[in-house]
């Protein structure tokens, strides 16, 4: 068991059972996917790779954000690596997550990632307690 696994078993025995994969679910079932649920562990979100929609390589998945005065058992947004620095994927703009990140807009068009103010990290807030 790799280190944020064993972070978020910890997580899941003294707070909500599958917490993180309950967000994840329920956020994969939005209409860009399908009506069913699809599970996915936040540990293989984390790292995953990212493709604009011409197929190239923009970076990878650093964080995973929700906005909690939006709606709190959503994904708002990634937070991606790239070779210009961090930038804000809105979950709207996933086209598909299957073997990386499908992006329905290019990097250029994503904003810069300057803070996480109002949002909640979940790698950061969840899985490093």
């Amino acid at each position: 068991m790799t280190a944020p696994e064993e972070n978020l078993s910890r997580f899941r025995s003294t707070a909500q059972p599958n917490v993180g994969s309950k967000i994840l679910s329920e956020s994969l079932g939005s209409s860009v996917f399908s009506s069913q649920m699809t599970m996915l562990a936040l540990s293989e979100l984390l790292g995953a790779k990212v493709y604009d929609p011409s197929g190239a390589a923009s970076g990878r998945v650093r964080e995973v954000t929700l906005a909690p005065q939006e709606d709190r058992a959503r994904i708002s947004s990634l937070i991606v690596k790239t070779k210009s620095g961090n930038r804000v994927l809105p979950f709207a703009a996933v086209s598909a997550i299957n073997g990386g990140v499908r992006a329905a807009t290019a990097a250029a068009e994503w904003p810069v990632a300057n803070g996480a103010e109002g949002l909640f990290l979940l790698e950061r807030d969840l899985l490093d307690q």
